[in-house]
C-alpha cells in the first residue's frame, strides 16, 4: 500500500506531535502551542502558502520519532501526546506529507495543518492525552520536571501516562504509577482566569498593564453580552479557585476581594459594571457611547 492510498483508507482520529519533557512543561503554562513558520521554499513546496504549520505524525513508528534506525532501543522523544484530530481540522487546513520522499523506509506518514495565525490556544480541548517516558531510578533533578509536568496537565484537565519501558510507552500500554499526587512542589502557572484577575487588578491599582491585558479587558467589557459572559466565568471561577491548592492563584482572589470590599461591593457583578468599567473609562480604555 502506498503512502496516498494509506491516507484514503486509514482513519486519522488520531494524530500525534512528539516533543521532549521541557517543551511540554511550556505549551501547558501558557495554554499555547507555537506554529512553525512556513517561509522556506522546501516548506512551501510541501503544501500550503498559509504562513505556519504544525507537524504531526499518523503512526509512532516513523523516522523522526524513533531515531535514524529502526533498531534504535531509545525514542528520541521522550514525550508525545495525542491530537483530536477532528478539532484542529475544523479549524486549520490539513493535508498528508511525505517530508522524506514517498514510500522510503522509516516514513512518518505526516499530516500537516497550516494557518496564518502563528499559534494554537485551550490546549485543553485538542490535546486529548500525554504520554512521558521516564528511566526506572529517576534522579531528583529529573525528577521535579516530572512533577511539574504532571501537574501541568492536571490543571490542563489532560490526561497524562508515564512508562519506565519505550515499547509500552511507543504502544501505550501498561503505563505506570507514579507517586507525584502529594508532590506539590512544583512551578504553578496561574489558571486562565488569574490572569483576567491580574489584570483587573493591575487596572484598579493603576498599575501599568500589557498590550495583551488591555485588549483582553477591552474585548470582554466593550459591550454588555460580552461584559456578562465575563462576570459570570470570573464569578464560576472564583468560587471554585477557593479550594485550590496552587497559592499563587488563591493570592490573587484574595486581592480581587479585597478590592470589592474596598469598593464596597459585594457581588462580581456589581464590582466589574460600575468600578471596573467605570475605571477603564477614566484610564481612557474605553469611550462613553
Amino acid at each position: 500500500m502506498n503512502f496516498k492510498q494509506f491516507y484514503l483508507t486509514e482513519s486519522l482520529q488520531k494524530v500525534y506531535h512528539a516533543l521532549n519533557v521541557h517543551q511540554m512543561i511550556e505549551i501547558l503554562k501558557n495554554n499555547l502551542f507555537e506554529l512553525t513558520p512556513n517561509i522556506s521554499k522546501v516548506e512551501k513546496d510541501l503544501g500550503d502558502k498559509k504562513y505556519y504549520f504544525m507537524s504531526t505524525m499518523r503512526n509512532k513508528s516513523g523516522t523522526y520519532f524513533l531515531g535514524v534506525s529502526k533498531d534504535t532501543k531509545y525514542p528520541m522523544k521522550n514525550v508525545y501526546f495525542e491530537i483530536d484530530y477532528d478539532y484542529l481540522k475544523s479549524r486549520m487546513k490539513s493535508a498528508p506529507v511525505e517530508y522524506w520522499g514517498a514510500g522510503r523506509k522509516g516514513s512518518e506518514e505526516e499530516e500537516r495543518f497550516w494557518s496564518n495565525d502563528d499559534s494554537i490556544g485551550n490546549v485543553g480541548k485538542w490535546i486529548k492525552k500525554i504520554h512521558v517516558l521516564i528511566k526506572k531510578d529517576v534522579e531528583d533533578s529529573w525528577k521535579k520536571h516530572l512533577v511539574n509536568l504532571y501537574w501541568q496537565s492536571k490543571m490542563r484537565n489532560i490526561p497524562i501516562y508515564f512508562y519506565d519501558d519505550s515499547k509500552n510507552f511507543i504502544t501505550g500500554k501498561n503505563p505506570i504509577e507514579v507517586d507525584y499526587e502529594n508532590n506539590l512542589e512544583f512551578d504553578r502557572a496561574k489558571s486562565d482566569y488569574v490572569n483576567d484577575l491580574e489584570a483587573i487588578i493591575k487596572l484598579m491599582n493603576g498599575s501599568k498593564l500589557s498590550g495583551k491585558e488591555v485588549e483582553r479587558l477591552k474585548g470582554v467589557m466593550r459591550y454588555p453580552v460580552y461584559m456578562e459572559d465575563f462576570i459570570t466565568i470570573i464569578t464560576h471561577s472564583i468560587h471554585g479557585g477557593r479550594k485550590m491548592t496552587t497559592t499563587e492563584n488563591r493570592n490573587f482572589i484574595k486581592d480581587f476581594v479585597e478590592l470589592m470590599k474596598k469598593h464596597k461591593r459585594t457581588s462580581v457583578k456589581e464590582f466589574i459594571q460600575k468600578d471596573v468599567l467605570e475605571k477603564m473609562l477614566e484610564r481612557k480604555l474605553l469611550f462613553r457611547n
